[in-house]
């Protein structure tokens, strides 16, 4: 009987072949490159989702905006006696005579 037997030195070369393995995975750049992208991919969502936060908040700023300016509008028809601009007001002129 030698000083390793079988099974210890499956399991040693089993561990040294992983070790090797991990330190090329690792180590290699394409792994830094992919965490690097990955953390690009994370900044670029945060950004997104911050954008389309903003988005909400001008769509919903615009909105209000529009009513009031509905309602401006309509108080200075009336003030002016004039009809609302959604109601339909036909004109006929006179054709020009040359």
């Amino acid at each position: 009987m030698g000083i390793f037997n079988r099974k210890d030195s499956l399991m040693w070369a089993w561990l040294l072949s992983l070790a090797v393995t991990a330190v090329v995975v690792f180590v290699r750049p394409e792994f830094h490159n992919l965490q690097r992208s990955r953390k690009q991919l994370n900044q670029y969502e945060q950004r997104l989702e911050k954008l389309r936060s903003e988005n909400g908040l001008l769509k919903s700023s615009l909105e209000q905006i529009k009513g009031k300016n509905e309602l401006i509008y309509e108080i200075m028809a009336r003030q002016r006696g004039m009809q609302m601009p959604n109601e339909r007001v036909y004109v006929f002129q006179e054709p020009k005579q040359k």
